[in-house]
């Protein structure tokens, strides 16, 4: 899949983002780890999506290469799920890999925001 890079990567090349548009979707995908130092780079990309002029109806981010969440993460997660439900965007977390899943029903995230296995089924809901 071909995606705009957003963030060339931390000095450590923690976190990888890059992205693509579908039409009135924003897809981000994120590889690597998220975590105190990374979670900052991931906000500020899901930022940009609720100043933006041309405001999306859906943002998607695909966890799926993502090897390691810590808290910060999930709080991120979080906050961006609120602030984009406040501007009728819908927010959706693709992630089908258990390091994820699992803290996300760990913690409860995954009563929070909507998690799905692939990024078709993420463009694909209502």
């Amino acid at each position: 899949m071909d995606h705009e890079p957003l963030v060339a990567g931390t000095p450590a090349d923690l976190l990888l983002l890059s992205r693509k548009d579908r039409a009135t979707t924003k897809v981000v995908h994120a590889s690597g780890e998220i975590d105190m130092s990374t979670a900052p780079m991931l906000s500020d990309a899901l930022t940009e999506f609720e100043s933006a002029a041309d405001r999306p109806d859906r943002v998607v981010l695909d966890l799926g290469d993502i090897t390691f969440m810590s808290s910060d993460g999930l709080k991120v997660l979080n906050m961006h799920e609120r602030r984009f439900a406040e501007l009728g965007i819908r927010f959706v977390v693709v992630a089908a890999q258990r390091a994820v899943l699992h803290i996300f029903e760990i913690t409860g995230m995954s009563e929070v925001v909507t998690v799905v296995p692939d990024v078709e089924q993420a463009i694909a809901l209502p």
